[in-house]
């Protein structure tokens, strides 16, 4: 027996999270797609126009992708998650570093025999050839805001780690999929601005590591004697190694492609690892048996008898003759 199907009209919430997710495709593609070059190409790095839907995608992820760190002194508690405002997006043309990362993409490939297992990785996942997965991320990198032009033009050599920070797992560049976990290692232009970099990188077949190596060149050996795997995981606390963020480690500039610069500042209500101050100084405010206010600054550390000299030495009485009450008590 055959009959129609009524067809039901979808809810305009399940329409719109349908288009959201058709368009986070669409971007997550044209991201994912590497542009192409000509012989002639030279390095630049082009600005986005905020209207662009990778713009819209990389903004939206890179402030959400926050958690709360520790700092800035070492013993010191965790403070609040950073928040960001995003000032501009560059993207990175560069034929050379594109070129050696699609060779070195294609070598990781062979050397795995093209079945990588699949990593799980909180980050956009990036496949620079049709229906080859060899664990192609875009992670971040952060640095001192001087120093993105030139990286951006010569790539990331692991032969400089542990000039901006410790190296705990070695000679390598290190990636995080937290944004807030790059920022640790930022230093604003003087425009105020900070930038991280947003980096193609092909992990390939890593190792899972739960203590520190601090003098490792590269990753370990294969069990098959394939020579050395492609990358270094280090794994959290909660799942039994030392770092309390994922961290992601290469030991070969090729594997890396920068791919964009994210500048931006963050907001005056951040109290971050870098925003959080102590606090240094306390204004005073004393009224007079007349109602009249005098206003003091005194460090923390400052004794309050010091205050009441000074009081009673702009008001020309002795300090036997005044009796201070603070909120109410002697």
């Amino acid at each position: 027996k055959c009959g129609n199907r009524l067809a039901h009209p979808m809810s305009p919430a399940k329409r719109a999270r349908t288009d959201d997710e058709t368009l986070d495709r669409t971007v997550r593609a044209l991201i994912s797609r590497l542009p192409h070059f000509s012989q002639y190409s030279q390095f630049r790095m082009q600005r986005l126009d905020r209207d662009d839907p990778v713009y819209t995608h990389l903004e939206a992820r890179f402030v959400k992708q926050v958690t709360r760190h520790r700092g800035p002194k070492d013993g010191d508690p965790h403070r609040e998650a950073p928040q960001f405002k995003v000032t501009r997006i560059e993207q990175i043309y560069s034929k050379r570093l594109q070129d050696k990362y699609l060779a070195e993409v294609c070598d990781v490939a062979g050397l795995c025999e093209r079945k990588a297992a699949r990593l799980e990785v909180d980050a956009v996942r990036v496949a620079s050839f049709d229906g080859l997965d060899v664990n192609e991320f875009l992670l971040y990198h952060g640095a001192p805001s001087g120093l993105i032009t030139r990286l951006a033009a010569q790539g990331l050599d692991p032969r400089n780690a542990g000039s901006n920070a410790g190296k705990l797992f070695g000679c390598g560049t290190y990636l995080a999929s937290l944004s807030s976990k790059s920022d640790i290692y930022t230093k604003p232009n003087e425009q105020g601005e900070r930038c991280l970099l947003v980096v193609r990188a092909c992990l390939g077949e890593p190792h899972m590591q739960n203590t520190p190596c601090r003098d490792i060149l590269k990753p370990p050996e294969r069990k098959d004697k394939r020579g050395p795997l492609s990358s270094v995981v280090a794994l959290t606390v909660t799942q039994g190694g030392c770092v309390e963020h994922p961290e992601y480690i290469v030991y070969n500039q090729a594997q890396t492609l920068p791919q964009f610069a994210i500048y931006y500042k963050h907001t005056e209500e951040c109290r971050c690892t870098h925003c959080w101050r102590e606090v240094e100084y306390l204004n005073i405010r004393t009224v007079t048996q007349h109602g009249s206010e005098i206003f003091f600054k005194l460090k923390i550390t400052t004794p309050f008898q010091k205050l009441m000299h000074a009081y009673c030495s702009r008001q020309g009485v002795s300090m036997s003759a005044v009796r201070f009450i603070f909120d109410g008590t002697d």
